[in-house]
């Protein structure tokens, strides 16, 4: 498809907190079977209604191994993965469903056909660091998406005020009112984590065990799905890199062997 390829880059509090990425580190990984189908909505109401068909040759993954669906729409992923699957949207068409959900069986992804104009916008927002100090830095990029009427947004790492170094209540807080104000955004937000988003690393600080099932990323897949994925839009291939690994109590820029082998699959499925 020669289509084009963008690599977004995560703020890692380096001064380079414009560029964009995604990647993780799996707090363990999960073998089970995941399978679904991907259908195209015909009327968008979000659910698979009687005489919707499956969609075939949509990318699907589990953030290990990729799949593409088969004549029905169907997949199955069966190697270990994070415990997020999703679509990798194609070009020409927008979700109805999430685009990623828990890992699982009878998984139910909808997409309908929303064609690309010849030429498009996007927005680049980063750091908001949200917080119910800070908020109204997130609500200004609300206002110039709803102003301007971009394609959709990319936020870029540091999303939160701080899930590093204080107990889960806080930490969700943070998230959850993260994911309150990019819900009303007019345009579809696609979002990468940065190094504020790794819950309890700092445990010196947090009191968290990196037992907790939501420790290190866990958090982030919970509440925003996959840290690393790729969509297609205008002909060109987005895909988002994790770039902050964890090395005990600390963080560091780095991209890891497990995602290197999920973007050599997801290159390769184009």
């Amino acid at each position: 498809h020669n289509h084009r390829m963008a690599t977004l880059l995560g703020a890692r509090d380096l001064g380079l907190d414009t560029q964009w990425s995604f990647g993780f580190v799996p707090n363990g990984s999960r073998a089970a079977t995941t399978h679904g189908v991907v259908y195209l909505d015909a009327n968008a109401n979000g659910r698979r209604d009687a005489g919707e068909p499956g969609m075939a040759g949509v990318v699907v993954s589990k953030q290990r191994d990729v799949v593409v669906t088969g004549i029905e729409g169907a997949f199955q992923l069966t190697s270990a993965g994070t415990g997020v699957a999703f679509v990798s949207l194609p070009d020409n068409h927008r979700t109805t469903t999430s685009f990623w959900a828990p890992a699982g069986r009878g998984l139910a992804f909808g997409l309908t056909r929303a064609s690309t104009p010849p030429t498009f916008t996007f927005l680049h927002g980063s750091d908001p660091h949200t917080s119910a100090e800070s908020v109204a830095r997130l609500r200004a990029v609300g206002a110039i998406a709803e102003a301007r009427r971009p394609d959709f947004v990319l936020m870029t790492g540091d999303l939160v005020k701080d899930a590093l170094r204080v107990g889960e209540a806080e930490a969700a807080g943070y998230y959850a009112m993260y994911e309150a104000e990019i819900a009303r955004f007019p345009v579809p937000v696609w979002s990468v984590p940065g190094n504020h988003e790794n819950f309890g690393i700092e445990r010196h600080l947090s009191l968290v065990s990196p037992k907790h099932p939501l420790y290190g990323k866990g958090m982030y897949r919970a509440r925003l799905g996959p840290n690393y994925y790729s969509f297609t839009r205008g002909g060109i291939h987005f895909v988002g890199l994790d770039t902050v690994d964890i090395a005990d109590l600390w963080y560091y820029g780095h991209v890891d062997a497990a995602q290197l082998a999920w973007l050599g699959a997801d290159l390769a499925a184009i």
